[in-house]
């Protein structure tokens, strides 16, 4: 039943109206119908954009900003999950588990290993929410959630064995060449 159906059934109750097509009555009713669905649909989209997992827009957008800027050029589902990962940080989080999370907050999947000196982390960081976000933006995120006592290593390398053996080269031609490894990282075949 519609709004407008409801309004008149409830006044017909009462007897003293004429409430026809037509009647000032009716387009008076007709009006508050109107009023009340424009305020119904507007409660149902604060009601949506209040809660994180059924967000769609603005609701996503202005808790972006209490940590940044929007991040309007990624899927919702990421932009979703970066939010969810971020609103589920504390200071309880002190496991290399946490601090994956907690860079996948950051707009970052990557692996955490500690270091054997036990002063240090290295971060291998494999797969990035935000291709266009640089990577000292991305660091300066990411120790927001690092131990303050830990020095943190970050390795935005793209060396892996697929790449390797895209050079089409051997180990012995790969070794002749004596380069480091960041210069074999930066390396391309003629």
């Amino acid at each position: 039943m519609s709004r407008l159906q409801a309004l008149r059934d409830a006044l017909r109750l009462l007897g003293i109206y004429k409430l026809e097509k037509g009647t000032l009555v009716y387009a008076e009713l007709a009006a508050y119908a109107a009023g009340l669905d424009l305020l119904e649909n507007g409660l149902d989209e604060l009601e949506r954009e209040a809660f994180l997992p059924t967000a769609q827009g603005e609701g996503i957008s202005r808790r972006e900003e209490i940590y940044g800027k929007p991040k309007t050029l990624l899927p919702l589902r990421e932009r979703r999950e970066m939010l969810l990962y971020r609103g589920a940080i504390n200071n309880r989080n002190n496991t290399r588990e946490d601090l994956e999370r907690a860079l996948v907050a950051c707009g970052l999947r990557a692996q955490v290993k500690e270091n054997l000196d036990g002063a240090s982390i290295y971060i291998n960081c494999f797969d990035f929410l935000e291709d266009f976000q640089g990577q000292e933006e991305i660091k300066a995120a990411a120790k927001e959630f690092l131990p303050c006592h830990l020095e943190a290593e970050f390795d935005f390398r793209t060396l892996d064995w697929n790449r390797i053996d895209s050079m089409d080269k051997t180990f012995d031609q790969m070794d002749a060449a004596e380069m480091t490894w960041n210069q074999i990282d930066a390396y391309s075949p003629e």
